[in-house]
């Protein structure tokens, strides 16, 4: 009798955690998988790329060995993407720098956080066509202006920068709470 109810509890709780499991799973897989750079590894999940999909199918990022030695020389790592709440949510949010083969373009987009559809909005930031040696010679690359209220910055950015022959240049993105729509930078922020 005691092997008996034994085996029934066993089997009950064996249902259980399988319940359980399901249960768990179901969950995770409601969840946005947050986007993130972790050291040259870029991890854009998947509700990102659907988003990214819609807008440019075939979209890839740069990979390392497409930018010049100079680029590689500033140990801005990774050059092709970087991750922050930059619509201040509390969702990270990725900007990636990549191509189109099919459409012939380069891209600069940002992938930010849109709880309300559990999704994210693409915003091109830029879109210009590109020729094969890019993809073996790029001296453009993203890189993160963190805040800095003392100067009027007061959320993260995405600083797009070209560096040729010493010669630098740069251009910064943030999004405008207000407008709700990502901004080129011009000394302040809404």
């Amino acid at each position: 009798m005691k092997n008996r109810n034994l085996k029934h509890i066993a089997k009950i709780l064996l249902n259980f955690s399988i319940s359980f499991y399901v249960f768990q799973s179901s969950v995770f897989a409601q969840k946005i998988v947050l986007p993130r750079v972790v050291g040259n590894d870029v991890l854009i999940g998947e509700t990102v790329l659907t988003s990214i999909s819609k807008q440019i199918p075939d979209f890839k990022i740069f990979e390392i060995s497409s930018f010049t030695k100079e680029v590689i020389g500033l140990k801005v790592i990774p050059p092709m993407a970087v991750a922050s709440d930059f619509n201040v949510d509390g969702l990270r949010d990725i900007a990636l720098y990549g191509y189109s083969k099919k459409k012939n373009k380069i891209y600069v987009i940002a992938a930010i956080s849109d709880k309300s559809k559990r999704s994210y909005r693409i915003f091109k930031l830029i879109e210009d066509s590109y020729t094969p040696e890019l993809l073996k010679s790029n001296s453009m690359y993203l890189n993160l202006r963190t805040k800095e209220p003392a100067v009027g910055v007061t959320r993260d950015m995405i600083q797009i920068e070209t560096f040729s022959k010493g010669v630098g240049s740069v251009v910064a993105y943030y999004f405008s709470i207000s407008r709700k729509n990502m901004v080129r930078h011009t000394g302040e922020m809404d």
